[in-house]
């Protein structure tokens, strides 16, 4: 049909474009190679010591002992420092606990059996001492005393700096 036609003429123009963009990058490709063989041709030249990147006298001098000894202790300090953060890596932030729930419970479990035990013995001994007649009898006359002695003086009674003064 017809529009097949222009699909087919469409992808033509895609595949000559792809193609001519491939030979421009050979070109370049191939520019680039000659002004680099022109280089390595002019550094082959030169003598050893004036190469760039090599030769024997060129070398720096090593660095003087006392910044290499500084530079040592600092990496001490920095393995000690990692030695110390892998150390602490995997440790909680908070206190572990000393003993299980279960130590725990037996502990509770017997203290709350000595005082029940206390108790115990408090009233046996209470009651074995008795509650004589007369003790409730003075306790429950003190008690009406001082409920009388409420009743008749109000809260507040004898103080004196809280009244206006005339």
């Amino acid at each position: 049909g017809p529009g097949g036609s222009v699909d087919e003429e469409v992808e033509r123009e895609a595949w000559f474009l792809q193609l001519d963009m491939y030979a421009l990058k050979a070109l370049s490709q191939l520019a680039a190679g000659a002004q680099e063989r022109a280089v390595l041709q002019h550094a082959e030249s030169l003598p050893p010591d004036q190469r760039p990147g090599g030769g024997g006298a060129g070398a720096p001098p090593p660095p003087p002992p006392a910044l290499m000894r500084k530079l040592m202790e600092a990496a001490g300090e920095l393995e000690g420092q990692r030695a110390a953060i892998r150390r602490d890596l995997l440790r909680p932030s908070h206190n572990l606990p000393t003993r299980t729930l279960f130590q725990q419970a037996d502990i509770e479990i017997a203290e709350m059996r000595e005082r029940e035990a206390h108790q115990a013995e408090a009233a046996a001994s209470r009651q074995a001492a008795g509650s004589d007649d007369e003790d409730n009898d003075e306790t429950l006359a003190r008690l009406r005393a001082q409920d009388d002695w409420r009743d008749t003086h109000p809260a507040g009674y004898g103080n004196s700096k809280l009244r206006p003064t005339a």
